[in-house]
């Protein structure tokens, strides 16, 4: 009973050390999944009320500018309902999906 024992005590500090050593080094939150994505700060820029008579929402409607073209043109853009949707972050920039005419 003595060797049983002694057997099921090593077996268990066996499987807590591989259990360590598993979070150790496969950690998910260390690992960046694209390294060439670095977040960085962005400033809120909203847009102005003639910006928002152009694209047609009304005046009293928060929406945050996230991008604009080489010739000043709007590219995207959130439209904020409470202080949450408006983005502080590069990394939550959602991806471009294309225009539908």
């Amino acid at each position: 009973m003595d060797k049983n024992k002694k057997l099921l005590i090593l077996s268990g500090l066996i499987i807590i050390t591989l259990i360590i050593i598993f979070l150790i080094f496969f950690d998910r939150d260390k690992i960046n999944k694209n390294p060439e994505e670095v977040p960085t700060a962005i400033v809120p820029v909203f847009l102005d009320d003639s910006e928002k008579q152009q694209l047609g929402v009304p005046v009293d409607m928060e929406i945050q500018d996230l991008g604009r073209g080489d010739n000043g043109e709007l590219l995207y853009y959130r439209v904020v309902k409470d202080e949450t949707d408006i983005i502080l972050d590069s990394t939550e920039v959602p991806p471009a999906s294309p225009r539908r005419n």
